[in-house]
């Protein structure tokens, strides 16, 4: 198969997935998870399924990115939970001009069990790495 297609078919299965709710579910990441994610997208590029050599953590920043920039738009749903805008003048620049909220309360500070992230996500590169053994054609490391 060309690369251009093994591109299209390793961006549709695997970098949607990865994709999905990425801003989410990135900072829950552990640095082994994060080794491990970083190391499945280097062998893709290695073995040709991928034309461009992607790293976990910029994926991550241009999702968050691209977030923060639909949120900012008047017409997403989401805008209308963003705290009231900055009233004095700037002590160091940000990316926003938004007065930031503090948290007191505990619940809000851990939404989510880093162990339940790491047992969802564990599951899924193991399928992923076999399939791409599979159609690779190479041994199982």
């Amino acid at each position: 198969m060309p690369k251009k297609h093994l591109n299209t078919v390793f961006h549709a299965l695997v970098m949607s997935r990865l994709q999905y709710a990425l801003p989410v579910w990135s900072g829950y990441l552990s640095v082994e998870l994060t080794g491990q994610i970083n190391s499945l997208l280097k062998r893709a590029y290695q073995y040709g399924y991928s034309c461009k050599l992607h790293t976990i953590e910029n994926i991550a920043s241009e999702a968050d990115k691209s977030l923060f920039d639909k949120v900012l738009s008047q017409r997403h749903c989401l805008h209308g939970l963003l705290p009231s805008m900055r009233a004095y003048g700037c002590l160091r620049p940000r990316g926003h001009s938004y007065d930031l909220p503090s948290c007191t309360l505990e619940l809000h500070k851990n939404p989510l069990s880093h162990d339940a992230c790491i047992s969802i996500y564990d599951g899924f590169f193991t399928r992923l790495r076999y399939w791409m053994v599979c159609t690779s054609g190479l041994p199982v490391l």
